[in-house]
């Protein structure tokens, strides 16, 4: 579910939800004395950019690739294209092999975990990704923004 999605049901504005904080953007933090009243579940400027902003990139995604359509279409882009293995994905196209599915039949993956093991947690699959760019060249496993300095050559 999109965060915007969620926050609508929770009946919370784009900025609260984000900022974690009801009173976000209403809230004085310079009055000591300030409460909550009414009228700080009003949408602000902000509110209504987010969302405006949100349903843009909502309308403008492919559903197929997942890319944003001014890029995806356009004849000045070039893509890289890389490819991971997904162990959900590998079992669908085995079993899809094997089986004739019904009309409006569909295969879905569900994870089977090992007990005798650790599940995964985020911690190690961050750092299985680490560990895989230790190979790549050093340019790429270091790569940071450019300096003020090294954007100003650019520019002239």
């Amino acid at each position: 579910m999109s965060a915007l999605r969620s926050a609508q049901i929770n009946r919370q504005r784009p900025t609260a939800m984000i900022l974690h904080d009801n009173y976000a953007l209403h809230r004085k933090w310079w009055d000591w004395e300030w409460t909550p009243g009414v009228g700080d579940d009003v949408w602000t400027d902000w509110d209504y950019i987010l969302a405006d902003v949100f349903q843009t990139i909502e309308d403008y995604t492919d559903p197929e690739s997942g890319q944003f359509m001014p890029f995806d279409q356009s004849g000045d882009v070039h893509w890289d294209v890389h490819s991971r293995f997904s162990g959900a994905n590998a079992a669908i196209d085995k079993r899809r092999a094997d089986k004739e599915l019904k009309p409006g039949e569909s295969l879905y993956a569900v994870p089977v975990f090992d007990e005798k093991k650790p599940k995964p947690t985020l911690e190690s699959w961050a750092r299985d990704l680490q560990e895989e760019k230790v190979g790549r060249p050093e340019s790429v496993r270091d790569a940071r923004p450019p300096t003020p300095e090294e954007l100003a050559k650019l520019v002239l």
